[in-house]
């Protein structure tokens, strides 16, 4: 494998990661009954992050979901689960250090969207850690 066709791979691979994230926030904004076009409220860009990170983080399947489910699943996540609790503290916290502002529209929540897929696994990794040390520590038959 020559550079050139290595480079047209990774450049593959981007733009297909692109299109993924795409369709997840659009999927989310769907779901949430958000307007896709023209600015958004906080509470919009709040609502369509959360179904994002469903999708995200958590897999969900939007496409056999409603509103209804999301949010009973949301309101769930929020009351019982610590994880989602400590996660959409960090998703806050980034959004006050981001350059853009989500509220710009379908632009700027995707920046916001992209932003929070980087620093994810670097978020994500002491969690990761410490399961994977909880295992290995476990007797194997």
């Amino acid at each position: 494998l020559d550079l050139n066709r290595l480079a047209i791979f990774i450049s593959t691979i981007e733009h297909l990661i692109r299109a993924e994230m795409l369709e997840y926030l659009y999927s989310a904004q769907r779901i949430m009954q958000v307007k896709i076009a023209g600015p958004k409220t906080e509470g919009e860009v709040d609502l369509v992050i959360s179904a994002f990170m469903l999708l995200y983080a958590f897999g969900a399947n939007l496409e056999v979901s409603t509103k209804r489910d999301l949010d009973k699943t949301l309101t769930f996540l929020q009351a019982n689960h610590k994880g989602w609790q400590q996660l959409q503290t960090h998703i806050q916290d980034l959004k006050k250090s981001t350059t853009g502002t989500a509220a710009d529209g379908f632009d700027g929540v995707m920046g916001l969207a992209v932003d929070i897929t980087k620093d994810y696994a670097e978020w994500q990794s002491p969690a990761c850690n410490e399961a994977r040390e909880l295992l290995l520590a476990m007797p194997s038959y």
